[in-house]
């Protein structure tokens, strides 16, 4: 699935859009051969393939995308409704690479920085004549950055030795994938009450000090084309609902809760009734937080009931699935990237024998839940895969795009998101974790009292939710990633709890807040201990930010991860001993129903 353009209405004032264009009605499809988008787009698209400049490197490969994008939002705090948002844009991409195969103008400190692959909106109108004006003069700005590109990139290589030479970019099977489809657009519905009435629920609850209800719907046609001779043309929308709350412990402590529900091709939303429940429990959670004990250090057993057990893995492995490849730089200039703690264990033991893990794009349900995660084909026009990652415990495998890495040259079809130096990057479809030795809830419960019990420990912990997708600013981010490297560890973080529980022997639960993970690695995974019977599904929008941070980045695709509940035996926790805000000298005003 292909990811989407997420656009702001200040966009279009520097744009220079009239209203009529941003509102405009999405046009009716015409049948792909007699479409005239994509006739301009493959009508350039020739002509590229004899673009030469004496001199200059040959096009060896490039591909245009083209977005017809309908979008709307809306969002309420406290029963008050913000202003509705409605747009209509056209964002288009060009990619090209110089040289061959083997070396081209990416994977280069510089790959990307002038605007080769830089995206704007368009026109809305079909007009071929428009159309090939504009791939014309992106094709040209494209060419010129990235001659300069590869002509630094030589320079470069020509002062180093490289220990491992690798090529570029591999070889793909073409794609041709036009399914019929009708014009596509945001869906409003009643979501604006819907969404005021949700809000509304925070008034009852005074300790919260901030909370928001927001609803987004995205509607998309997509056409590409390539020069190997892909072209597609499909449909690929994304709905969500937001709700997300703020409070202050007494000590002025910041506590969040938030929830997001995902949903991919215009799936029904849950009703009515089952968001007012959800939002309550987030107001009830927080509620809860601020009167909660802030809890101690700890070592030892900890219980990750499902959708923590499937934010965990979708951290764990999501992340360290997809490896980072350390662009080419100038000779005595060094550049820190995060690598994935699982490179070079292909074969190695990184979980329990009875553990098997596959990501699967071609899953749409799981029980009576949509897999957001489903789609077809990836952002570089290489059909989606599934693909089987972990078997008996044992790494057989990585999410793969067009870019090679160390033992692996092909594309599995897991490109979902732009990545850096003018490659994609790899994000998991859905995630499917099996385990073959299961118990039932109330035993892995007990299983984590007994083995406290057999330690001499008063407790364990009991994890519900994690704070992933994470709320929290960027300035905790950095705070929390400062304090990683202070301990000796890395700038890879795991989020922090948002609901933990110690659990005594005799089964009672008390929540307590203020925990975090000290550094919980993917060899922790090797810990696990048991499963449970009941798996469940945890659907996302990953955005390639840290802790796929709520309201990053510029583009979003949907995950989902399918876990059941696991037990691991040994985690270290520790309480939060960063610096804190002052609490507020004046309590917040009374709060009254509208």
């Amino acid at each position: 699935m292909r990811a989407w353009q997420m656009a702001a209405g200040t966009r279009l004032v520097a744009l220079g859009l009239t209203l009529a264009q941003a509102f405009a009605a999405p046009p009716r499809l015409a049948e792909p051969a007699k479409d005239p988008v994509l006739r301009a787009m493959e009508d350039e698209l020739a002509r590229v393939r004899m673009l030469q400049i004496v001199s200059l490197d040959k096009v060896y490969y490039a591909d245009f995308a083209l977005q017809d994008v309908s979008l709307y939002s809306t969002g309420a705090s406290l029963g008050a409704l913000y202003s509705p948002v409605r747009l209509n844009l056209r964002v288009p991409r060009v990619n090209l690479r110089l040289g061959g195969y083997n070396l081209d103008n990416t994977n280069f400190i510089l790959s990307g920085i002038f605007g080769e692959r830089r995206e704007e909106v368009w026109p809305l109108d079909d007009d071929y004549n428009v159309l090939r004006q504009g791939w014309w003069l992106a094709t040209d700005r494209a060419y010129k950055a990235a001659a300069r590109v590869i002509a630094r990139k030589r320079a470069a290589l020509a002062a180093i030795t490289q220990t491992e030479k690798l090529n570029d970019f591999a070889h793909a099977e073409p794609l041709r994938y036009t399914p019929a489809l009708t014009a596509r657009t945001a869906v409003e519905g009643d979501w604006p009450e819907r969404v005021r009435r949700l809000s509304a629920v925070f008034l009852d609850y005074p300790q919260i000090a901030n909370s928001d209800v927001s609803y987004g719907s995205t509607a998309a046609i997509v056409r590409y084309v390539n020069t190997e001779g892909s072209l597609q043309r499909y449909s690929d929308d994304l709905d969500h609902v937001r709700i997300s709350a703020l409070a202050y412990a007494p000590d002025g402590s910041a506590l969040r809760s938030s929830w997001t529900i995902v949903r991919t091709n215009h799936a029904p939303m849950p009703g009515q009734a089952e968001l007012l429940a959800t939002t309550e429990r987030i107001a009830g959670d927080l509620r809860g937080l601020v009167a909660a004990a802030t809890g101690d250090d700890y070592s030892g057993p900890v219980l990750f009931e499902t959708t923590a057990a499937a934010q965990m893995f979708a951290q764990l492995l999501g992340s360290n699935l997809a490896l980072t490849r350390i662009p080419i730089t100038d000779p005595g200039r060094t550049l820190p990237l995060p690598g994935s703690e699982l490179e070079g264990r292909i074969g190695s033991s990184i979980l329990p024998a009875w553990m098997d893990v596959t990501d699967d794009p071609a899953l749409e349900f799981y029980g009576n839940q949509p897999a957001a995660g489903h789609y077809v084909v990836d952002i570089e026009g290489v059909a989606a895969k599934p693909v089987s990652l972990v078997e008996k415990g044992i790494l057989k495998n990585y999410l793969m795009t067009r870019q090679p890495v160390r033992g692996f040259e092909g594309s599995n079809g897991h490109a979902r998101l732009p990545g850096m130096f003018g490659a994609s990057a790899a994000r998991i479809s859905n995630l499917v974790i099996k385990a073959s030795t299961t118990v039932s809830e109330a035993a892995l419960k007990q299983k984590l009292i007994d083995l406290c019990k057999q330690r001499g420990k008063p407790y364990g912990i009991l994890v519900r939710r994690l704070d992933f997708p994470t709320s929290a600013s960027a300035q905790e981010i950095r705070a929390m990633a400062t304090a990683a490297v202070h301990k000796g560890g890395s700038s890879r973080i795991f989020s922090a709890p948002l609901t933990a529980y110690k659990v005594y022997p005799d089964g009672r639960e008390e929540l307590v807040r203020g925990l975090r993970f000290r550094g919980l690695p993917v060899r922790s995974l090797k810990d696990l201990v048991a499963a449970s019977d009941r798996p469940a599904i945890f659907s996302y929008m990953d955005n390639g930010a840290i802790l796929a941070m709520a309201g990053a980045g510029s583009t979003v695709t949907a995950c989902s991860v399918i876990s059941p509940s696991v037990l691991l035996d040994d985690v270290d926790m520790e309480r939060a001993r960063e610096e804190i805000a002052t609490p507020a000298l004046v309590p917040p005003p009374p709060l009254a129903a509208p």
